[in-house]
């Protein structure tokens, strides 16, 4: 059974990437911008984690990972109530293409400077 929280965590963000460096970097950043964040190395892990707890305020999504891509995630995402209104950032090295309708879009390697400027919008 699937828990609808009553509010978004207005300062947790979820970040979905495979790229161990690439998240190790970001949660320090992220970290010391004093945002609580959750990790998933994959789109399973990612739903999994969505179905764990309080939503997040955003989710910063990566396009191509094993088991499930972010497109397949973020279609998920959508298909339910609970989770279609989470802000998504999709992080990549794909191009912006490739990054689903209605997603925001940021080109890996990211800025660190407008991704918080980013982040800030939503949480």
């Amino acid at each position: 059974m699937t828990t609808a929280w009553p509010s978004v965590c207005d300062r947790e963000i979820l970040i979905v990437d495979d790229e161990a460096d690439f998240v190790a970097s970001l949660v320090e950043l992220l970290a010391d911008e004093g945002y609580s964040v959750r990790t998933a190395a994959n789109g399973r892990e990612a739903l999994e984690q969505l179905d764990s707890g309080p939503p997040p305020c955003l989710v910063i999504l990566d396009l191509r990972m094993p088991v499930m891509s972010g497109n397949e995630v973020y279609a998920a995402m959508q298909k339910r109530p609970d989770l279609a209104s989470i802000p998504v950032l999709v992080s990549s090295s794909s191009d912006a293409s490739k990054a689903p309708a209605g997603a925001l879009y940021m080109r890996k390697p990211i800025n660190p400077d407008r991704m918080l400027d980013v982040i800030r919008q939503f949480c």
